[in-house]
């Protein structure tokens, strides 16, 4: 019987066949993957989060954040212990705190005062802090050396510039900055572009409704809700292919490397986030800062381009050029950047600010920063 199936059908036993030792070579690698990664999948650090304070926000704001923001935003009013404990014994204790709205808090700056001028500062880990204190971050050490300014900042861990522009679009966002006038400022970093397209990588790993804004027919940007929903065939498919430990191993992606298109859409969603800055408050200006040691093939192309658009673009990609280790919350753990590098690029940042608005200088005992 089964002579006459194999002699009736050769081909189709022997295709069936072949798929199924596929299948299993497949099946094979992935369990050989699965093990791998599980072998080297020791975390660099592991956290405990101690809450002193929880989140106290009201309903209405909360509802109006996850609209905007997605599900991943700041929980406001929340103040904890960050213990971060490394492979090497290394402990950490960070405090991180953040007001009632959401933002990292800027010690110093958190009764009303009669100050006009306002900085609100957005980007992604490296503007919120990670692995730093609230007195420890890069916009504290620019609100010491800006007495006459507000300092908020709007940074959050895993943010891009599409984060940014949602935060500007969210209904009665003016209401909570109380100054007449001031500079909004976006720190730049290359991986910022992969994030603003929402690739496979950060899909899976935590922008799922994160804003998603493309190009329609006419070539102008527009919000389609969040990534998950905005283009759901493609975000079904990075999930399905996020479930493979053999694609996982290899640290595939698609899109593998960014693309010129994708450079040229992360400029138009900072300039649409120029132009709604502009609509709600009096603007002293708009900057971008491309952070050090964070450039790639298309930083330049990026800088010549909004600049065209009238945006200041400052490059510090190379401030930082030797010694990295030294301005590493953990030189070989954590490369996020330490309260040196946080200093270090607001006093460039400060230099920069007074070469175009003339400031009253601080001394260095009232300050704690001393400038060159």
């Amino acid at each position: 019987m089964v002579r006459r199936i194999v002699q009736k059908y050769p081909k189709l036993i022997a295709s069936t066949i072949g798929i199924l030792l596929s299948v299993f070579m497949i099946l094979m690698m992935e369990g050989i993957c699965l093990i791998l990664i599980k072998k080297n999948s020791k975390p660099p650090f592991v956290e405990e989060w101690h809450e002193i304070t929880p989140c106290s926000g009201d309903t209405e704001r909360i509802n109006r954040l996850e609209k905007a923001l997605g599900s991943r935003f700041p929980r406001p009013g929340v103040k904890g212990i960050n213990v971060r404990r490394f492979q090497d014994g290394t402990i950490q204790k960070i405090i991180e705190t953040h007001d009632l709205v959401g933002r990292r808090l800027v010690p110093g700056q958190e009764t009303p005062s009669k100050k006009d001028k306002f900085i609100l500062f957005f980007g992604c880990s490296f503007t919120y802090g990670v692995g730093v204190n609230d007195d420890e971050t890069m916009p504290y050490y620019v609100s010491r050396l800006l007495p006459d300014y507000k300092i908020y900042n709007y940074g959050y861990g895993g943010d891009g510039p599409h984060n940014m522009l949602a935060w500007l679009q969210m209904p009665k966002f003016a209401d909570d900055v109380k100054e007449l006038e001031g500079i909004c400022v976006y720190n730049f970093l290359y991986c910022h572009i992969a994030r603003a397209i929402g690739d496979m990588y950060t899909y899976n790993g935590w922008a799922k409704t994160d804003p998603y804004y493309c190009l329609d027919r006419n070539g102008n940007l527009v919000r389609n809700g969040n990534f998950q929903e905005g283009r759901p065939i493609i975000s079904l498919f990075y999930e399905l292919l996020g479930k493979s430990y053999i694609l996982k191993y290899f640290n595939f992606n698609i899109p593998r490397n960014v693309t010129k298109q994708d450079a040229l859409l992360t400029c138009q969603i900072i300039k649409k986030a120029r132009d709604q800055f502009e609509k709600l408050f009096k603007s002293q200006g708009f900057w971008v800062i491309m952070y050090p040691h964070q450039n790639g093939q298309f930083t330049p192309l990026i800088i010549d381009h909004l600049q065209k658009a009238g945006i200041k673009c400052y490059d510090y990609t190379d401030l930082i050029k030797n010694d990295l280790n030294k301005y590493a919350v953990h030189p070989k753990f954590d490369s996020h950047p330490n309260k040196f590098a946080h200093e270090l690029v607001a006093e460039k940042f400060i230099r920069d600010f007074r070469n175009i608005f003339p400031v009253r200088r601080v001394d260095s005992c009232q300050a704690q920063v001393n400038l060159p």
